[in-house]
């Protein structure tokens, strides 16, 4: 089975890991599960800086729901209060810090449907649902055996009430007219804005584009993690680009595709929210990252979202069907035609 490609920079190789984008997401996360457990066999491994944390006599510990290997028995080992924080709004295994989930209207974060759903469709998100908590448990069990590997001489409850007392949990970039009802229990507070910021002047090799731009600017951009696409996928690009009459900047660091257009410029980076506030912009191509959602809804601006993995596609779905501004594109199936 293929596996997750991610280089040494961290970033995504779209061409071996399609497998996970749009095929099977456990393989997926048990590779993530890989990943985090080494992080924190490192992190336990280290006396020198547990003693230190300790000593360091902190009153509380602020740890990152996605981090929840060493979260947990950072808190029982520090005995102190916590608070989780997600970057990413809600997720169905928050049922583990006894945040409920309803399976009959609440979609998961990988399931391809929205609150609208047929009972054949409320079957699958259940069974989808059930899975993530199956995995959760797993995640559960190996925290144990860590525990007992590295600190062994602790007596502490069973990793699962680790979870339970953790005092309040942080649901980051949530805001209940974009995102799917759902209960909310009272140690979970949503907030929204967190990634809004007002828009910086353009540079004026970017005030210089978007100004000559007489039929509008397209963005795209797939953010820090896919600089660039196979040169199968690029060339697809390049061509469409190049029959419009809008001009297009696009964030590719890859080698230049043989059809690009004039009107089209490759940059490595742009400064993705001060050309979005810029009033000539009239469409964002966008994997639907966290800060690209919010950001593209804090300007208001349609979008092309073609969502590879994880969170992208459960934003992408509430950008078309909650918010009314755009359409979703498959990147596997992506063509001209198109």
């Amino acid at each position: 089975m293929p596996e997750l490609q991610i280089n040494k920079g961290g970033e995504l190789d779209l061409n071996r890991s399609l497998h996970y984008i749009e095929k099977d997401v456990m393989p997926f996360m048990r590779q993530v599960d890989e990943m985090d457990f080494t992080l924190c066999e490192v992190l336990l491994s280290s006396s020198n800086l547990l003693d230190r944390l300790r000593d360091g006599k902190f009153d509380l510990l602020f740890f990152d729901f996605g981090n929840v290997g060493s979260g947990p028995i950072i808190n029982e080992y520090l005995g102190i209060p916590s608070i989780s924080y997600s970057n990413y709004g809600f997720m169905e295994t928050w049922t583990i810090f006894k945040q409920s989930t309803f399976y009959s209207f609440t979609p998961g974060v990988f399931s391809p449907f929205s609150d609208n759903m047929t009972f054949w469709e409320r079957v699958q998100n259940t069974d989808m649902l059930l899975d993530m908590e199956k995995w959760a448990g797993g995640r559960i069990d190996h925290i144990e055996k860590m525990k007992a590997k590295y600190l062994p001489n602790n007596n502490w409850p069973h990793a699962k009430h680790s979870y339970e007392r953790v005092s309040l949990m942080i649901a980051a970039n949530v805001n209940f007219a974009f995102d799917y009802p759902r209960p909310v229990m009272p140690h979970v507070i949503p907030i929204s804005g967190l990634l809004w910021t007002p828009p910086k002047p353009l540079s004026k090799n970017f005030e210089n584009i978007v100004s000559a731009a007489t039929n509008g600017v397209i963005v795209m951009s797939f953010g820090t993690v896919v600089p660039t696409f196979s040169i199968e996928k690029a060339e697809i690009f390049a061509k469409v680009f190049s029959k419009l009459s809008q001009t297009v900047i696009w964030r590719y660091q890859g080698v230049p595709p043989k059809s690009l257009g004039s009107n089209t410029h490759l940059v490595e980076w742009l400064p993705q929210n001060d050309l979005l506030a810029h009033p000539n912009t009239k469409l964002f191509i966008t994997h639907c990252g966290v800060s690209s959602t919010w950001e593209t809804l804090y300007h208001a601006v349609p979008v092309v979202a073609i969502p590879l993995l994880w969170d992208q596609h459960v934003h992408a779905r509430k950008l078309k069907g909650r918010a009314k501004m755009g359409e979703i594109i498959h990147f596997g199936t992506l063509n001209e035609q198109i």
